[in-house]
């Protein structure tokens, strides 16, 4: 028997049949009861497992396998979307990050139509308020810009730190240097105390905006100048942006991974000592692998090779010499090619054959002479230069993800101490510090959210999933794990076990193919599977507490 509600750990020798009795018997007959009561539509999406050699297994629970197998293993996937921590910081970022321009890193704000009523509104009584709309650009010629303007059937503008007529605006012009950009004045007000024309403005405003292609100016007492965007707009560069949502944070999103990567921060790139790794041969003996050696199917007799021959005439340089005795020079172009000689480069046909084939086979064979680099665009950051510029407190998203769990938990703490959030904020704030501090207690605390599942072990994959498991707060399930306790260090021995005690105190079973003392001994039940490995195995010789076993 096997007791319900209890850690139960599974030892033995290896092959002795562990694995076999917790995988392949209670989690697999559990699994497939499970399936087996579904309606037959769900049940033709899923594969249904064998029926175990068994006799009878009765009171089984749902069953939720966390081994060292299943984890996914791509390169777009990280420990942070596996977590969902990162989801959070992407709508963290999104909502109460400041976006900064990504060249002269000014900050830039933006203002919806609402905010700006909102700050006329506080503005003290009997003031002047002047609502214009920059219109036309510095390099374009003012007059046509005031001609335009006149032909809107605006009647006044601001040019030159002045308010003035169309007419008199002209000959202002003729008399002085003036650039292409003029302000249109939109409205005239000045702010009663008891009845400020919100409906007025508002209308005013909302013109402004549209005649500004999304920018308005406020003059104030015929003296201030405020200016607003309905998008994020650096003055300076004239960069623009539009929106910022989460899906701009994530990189498996076009409209945030970098495009000279898409998103994966790192860059394939075909290397040249791949292509020829022994100088020491000549082009006519195979010194270009991909192409293989004189007579073969690629070789010298290969359009490859016909295209080298007629280079060699251009830039004379012998087919017969080897390659380390090639000019430099030349032997870039041989490479890379050159327009001037028609000639695209050993290294460009390559790139060339790899983006337009449709073959696998092909692909794959390309890809032995590639070596992957850090993407030059994004630094290996994944996103795009203009998301990265969004800060929140003075950091950015990669700059978050890139510390540790534990630094980054720390850090969580002190920001949320060292100031007054709002309440979206706290949320948020506490939902991600209640995910790291799982972590943490599973032993993960020296990763960072930006690692690639790709490099992770078995054993860190499926903390992970626990961590995972923990967090969603199920009931009533059995839980087989396969010895999460593998690369962690015996001081986080503890704080692991003392995780999975708390599933098992949510009223779960938990059982665990294990080798590690300290799990055994702080285990409630104990089986013991012998006498041998492979045939000699697959034996219970003790089912009890640790007491009994001691």
């Amino acid at each position: 028997d096997i007791p319900k509600n209890k850690f139960v750990v599974v030892t033995g020798l290896s092959g002795s049949g562990k694995s076999s009795l917790a995988f392949d018997t209670v989690f697999v007959e559990g699994n497939r009861r499970y399936v087996e009561g579904m309606s037959s539509f769900a049940r033709s999406f899923l594969d249904i497992a064998a029926k175990p050699d068994v006799d009878s297994i009765e009171n089984l629970s749902p069953p939720i396998s966390i081994d060292q197998k299943s984890v996914i293993r791509s390169p777009r996937s990280t420990v942070g979307t596996l977590t969902e921590i990162y989801d959070y910081l992407r709508i963290l970022f999104a909502n109460f990050g400041e976006s900064h321009c990504p060249k002269c890193n000014a900050l830039m704000n933006k203002k919806s139509n609402k905010d700006i009523l909102l700050e006329i509104k506080k503005m003290p009584p009997k003031t002047m308020l002047v609502i214009m709309a920059p219109y036309g650009k510095k390099d374009k010629n003012i007059i046509e810009t005031i001609n335009q303007i006149g032909q809107l059937g605006y009647a006044r503008v601001r040019v030159g730190e002045k308010i003035m007529t169309i007419p008199e605006a002209s000959n202002f012009i003729l008399n002085n240097e003036v650039g292409g950009e003029a302000d249109i004045v939109i409205d005239r007000v000045i702010l009663d105390s008891k009845d400020k024309d919100e409906e007025r403005i508002m209308d005013s405003i909302e013109t402004a905006m549209k005649v500004g292609g999304g920018s308005l100016r406020l003059m104030l007492d015929n003296k201030e100048i405020i200016s607003y965007n309905r998008d994020f707009v650096c003055e300076k560069c004239q960069i623009k942006i539009k929106e910022i949502t989460p899906r701009h944070f994530s990189f498996n999103n076009p409209e945030g991974a970098c495009d000279e990567c898409s998103g994966l921060g790192l860059k394939m790139k075909i290397s040249s000592e791949l292509v020829i790794p022994n100088k020491k041969l000549s082009l006519a003996e195979g010194a270009i692998k991909p192409w293989g050696s004189v007579g073969g199917r690629n070789g010298n007799s290969g359009q490859g090779m016909q295209l080298l021959a007629a280079l060699s005439k251009k830039l004379r340089f012998s087919l017969n010499v080897p390659v380390n005795k090639i000019p430099p020079k030349k032997l870039e172009i041989i490479l890379y090619g050159d327009e001037n000689y028609d000639f695209g480069g050993v290294i460009g046909l390559m790139e060339e054959k790899y983006k337009s084939t449709k073959s696998d086979h092909t692909r794959s064979e390309i890809e032995k002479y590639m070596v992957s680099e850090i993407c030059p665009v994004c630094e290996g950051k994944r996103l795009k230069r203009e998301f990265l510029s969004v800060l929140l407190n003075g950091k950015s998203i990669d700059e978050w993800v890139n510390m540790d769990i534990d630094s980054l938990a720390a850090y969580l703490e002190n920001s949320k101490s060292g100031q007054n959030q709002n309440k979206i904020i706290g949320a948020l704030t506490k939902e991600i510090g209640g995910r790291l501090q799982i972590l943490q207690k599973v032993g993960l605390g020296y990763l960072s959210l930006s690692r690639g599942t790709q490099t992770i072990s078995g054993g860190e994959a499926q903390r992970i999933r626990l961590a995972t498991q923990i967090k969603s707060k199920l009931t009533g399930i059995i839980y087989v794990l396969d010895e999460p306790s593998i690369g962690l260090h015996s001081r986080d021995n503890k704080r692991l076990i003392e995780t999975i005690k708390s599933l098992r105190d949510r009223d779960n079973s938990l059982i665990v193919v294990e080798h590690d003392r300290d799990f055994i001994k702080n285990s409630d039940w104990v089986i013991d599977m012998g006498k041998g490995a492979g045939e000699e195995g697959g034996e219970v010789i003790f089912s009890g507490t640790v007491e009994r076993l001691l």
